[in-house]
């Protein structure tokens, strides 16, 4: 009782950082589009707001056409950047960067194959879990591995040793041993986490260093975009969690934007909607993301970010994500099943906008055609040249597929006669799709939108000729068609929305088909009330909040679905541009407490160890170092004059004699405030 007593008085908040004032730019450069708005922090309001279509081979092509689509006088008048990018977490997924050494110090008995990076060395040096030293550090062979990896021609460092975050000395020992050998940068795997998964933090540092010049450049070109339009004002960039960096600490740990996008997303959502407890949806071109809002923060992911196949320390919003979107691929297979994505196409209704293809036209004649597929909507499709077409080594096959396109949009049927094939489905494009030296256009959910009038931003005569050429090939009335689609649709995204609220690893549509009970029952939950003798009526408290493009047309139906509400906010096409500039610089450090010999308590802090015979001066020494360390990260992020918030967390267990015993203290300090150079409104 005592000790709950003395951790409830060490809880709490110090400082206030009042109300922001002035302009701000905010940039999201996402999978599909851009988005930029201009927001004015006192009256709360967006002032100016643009899309355009991201540019995955050079993304400031495609921040430099948002921008200019905004309105100018606005956007001369920002005192403020924020900038939420796709771009860290595309370069670990496509396997690009840098060249890092690694310097792993394991636990006894590791498996070195378990370290994936080719330039690596496992060097002496022992910590057991609590920070004690147990074999010391091996400088010698960490020097000639370091020699060794610097002929191998690497380009910066990372470091990782078991128990570093209860004792750093090993990684830091490494450190200087580096510097004295080269100028390279090194980052250390206690500095970027304090999460006690030695191999994750591995992973971590070594990705980190893998980014760094990808980063650099990005960050230097936006830089120099901005300032090509004059606008001079600090610049800063989202971190996975949702909050932000200033430029220099993002170039030095540039892993912590990995999923600033979907972050931005979250905060966006909350801020335009207003609801500290929600559900968000954030309709994209391709995926749609997931994630819970509670008590104004979202829930973070418990293990940390997982991104490309790594598992990394960084701490990220939990985001559920899925292949559907505005712009994903409708199809049928042969058992006359509706596909529903994940792949990426051009809509139809785009493609004869602008110009690529005479979708009508062909349409109309293809499907006279005598040897039209009846089993899937292949030949719908149209293949165009790709965004990476002039940048890939190509095979001869390959140059000669994009010769025989000339530059245009042509039809996978015309395309396989130009080519000598005797049938479509002898055409496979699969590999220089994923290569980006082609691309697809097919009918997508977009198309129709157009179909029924309820988007007509491009060419909805093409929009309706694909919808009446797939209802023909599937072999049901157009309307008929559309319905089953939007159905299709709507029990994705709700089984989407359980998923997430039970948490875990749950997948209720992959369990629902392996599973044939679950399966009904699921069945049953979200069918329309049609007088069977067991009705399933789902109640769903949380307001589903609805972003991102197609978000209007996609999420209503869930309210009768899922028995809820479902708000889609103004400005909700936008809405990752503005939780980008909306945001504020956040960082955390957690030091915990625990019994030691003799009745001691043992505290973990960033400067070391230290011994307290009192729980009371053990806990009261934690909150000041974790504030303190808090507060130094914060400043450097970029913050000004940050509040600091303490949470303490305990876990207690009985002895067999009943008396309850104190496992251990954690006690995390979290300062927040906003970017340094922000205008603060005078208090009244």
């Amino acid at each position: 009782g005592d000790a709950a007593a003395l951790l409830e008085a060490i809880a709490g908040v110090e400082g206030t950082i009042g109300e922001r004032a002035g302009i701000g730019l905010g940039i999201d450069a996402g999978g599909t589009y851009t988005d930029a708005v201009v927001y004015d922090f006192s009256a709360g309001r967006v002032l100016s707001k643009a899309k355009a279509l991201t540019t995955h081979r050079d993304p400031l092509i495609g921040i430099s056409e948002a921008l200019d689509a905004l309105e100018q006088d606005a956007l001369q008048r920002s005192g403020l950047v924020a900038l939420s990018t796709t771009h860290a977490t595309n370069a670990i997924v496509e396997d690009r960067g840098g060249k890092p050494g690694c310097i792993i110090m394991p636990h006894d008995g590791f498996d070195e194959t378990r370290v994936l990076w080719p330039h690596r060395a496992i060097i002496g040096g022992r910590m057991s879990i609590g920070g004690d030293e147990l074999e010391p550090f091996d400088e010698e062979a960490c020097r000639a591995a370091v020699r060794r990896m610097i002929g191998e021609g690497v380009d910066a460092f990372a470091v990782s040793g078991y128990g570093s975050t209860r004792n750093p000395a090993h990684e830091l020992h490494a450190r200087e041993v580096i510097a004295e050998e080269c100028d390279l940068p090194v980052v250390c795997g206690h500095e970027l986490s304090a999460r006690l998964n030695f191999l994750s933090r591995a992973n971590t540092a070594a990705l980190n260093a893998r980014l760094l010049p990808i980063i650099d450049r990005l960050l230097a070109a936006a830089e120099r975009t901005l300032a090509d339009r004059g606008i001079h004002a600090p610049l800063m960039i989202v971190k996975g969690d949702g909050s932000l960096l200033n430029v220099q600490t993002a170039r030095e740990r540039p892993v912590e934007t990995i999923l600033s996008g979907p972050a931005a997303s979250v905060l966006g959502a909350r801020h335009l909607a207003e609801r500290d407890d929600a559900m968000v949806i954030d309709v994209g071109g391709t995926t749609t993301d997931a994630a819970i809002i509670t008590d104004g923060r979202p829930r973070l992911s418990p293990e940390g970010a997982r991104v490309g196949g790594w598992q990394t320390s960084v701490e990220a919003v939990r985001i559920r994500t899925m292949g559907l979107g505005g712009d994903s691929a409708l199809d049928f297979d042969a058992d006359r099943r509706l596909l529903v994505g994940p792949r990426r196409a051009i809509p139809l209704c785009y493609l004869s906008a602008c110009g690529m293809a005479g979708v009508s036209e062909t349409l109309d004649r293809i499907s006279r055609r005598d040897d039209l597929v009846y089993t899937s909507a292949m030949s719908l499709d149209f293949v165009l040249p790709g965004p990476m077409a002039t940048h890939r080594q190509l095979t001869r096959q390959e140059q000669r597929l994009l010769d025989a396109l000339g530059g245009k949009a042509v039809n996978r049927g015309d395309l396989a006669a130009r080519l000598g094939l005797m049938s479509p489905r002898l055409l496979n494009v699969r590999q220089m799709e994923d290569r980006g030296v082609v691309a697809r256009g097919a009918l997508t959910p977009t198309d129709l939108l157009h179909y029924a009038g309820e988007f007509e931003a491009w060419d909805v005569a093409a929009a309706r000729a694909g919808v009446e050429m797939f209802a023909t090939l599937y072999g049901c009335p157009a309307e008929e068609l559309v319905e089953a689609i939007w159905e299709r649709i709507t029990r994705r995204l709700a089984l989407m929305v359980l998923s997430e609220e039970l948490g875990g690893e749950s997948d209720l549509e992959a369990e629902a088909v392996e599973h044939v009970s679950l399966g009904l029952l699921v069945d049953r939950l979200l069918a329309r009330p049609n007088g069977d003798a067991l009705a399933l009526t789902p109640v769903y408290v949380r307001p589903v909040l609805g972003i991102g493009a197609p978000a209007g047309a996609f999420l209503p139906a869930l309210e009768e679905r899922l028995g809820g509400m479902v708000l889609v906010p103004e400005h909700a096409e936008v809405a990752n541009a503005v939780g980008a500039i909306i945001s504020h610089v956040a960082s955390s450090e957690v030091v915990a407490v625990r019994p030691s010999a003799y009745d001691a308590y043992t505290v973990y802090a960033p400067g070391g160890r230290r011994e307290f015979e009192s729980l009371t001066d053990a806990a009261a020494y934690a909150a000041e170092e974790a504030a303190r360390a808090a507060r130094l990260r914060a400043l450097r992020a970029g913050a000004s004059e940050p509040r600091i918030e303490v949470e303490v967390d305990r876990r207690v267990g009985r002895l067999s004699t009943g008396e309850e015993q104190v496992i251990e203290v954690s006690v995390r300090a979290t300062a927040v405030g906003y970017p340094a150079g922000a205008q603060i409104a005078a208090a009244t």
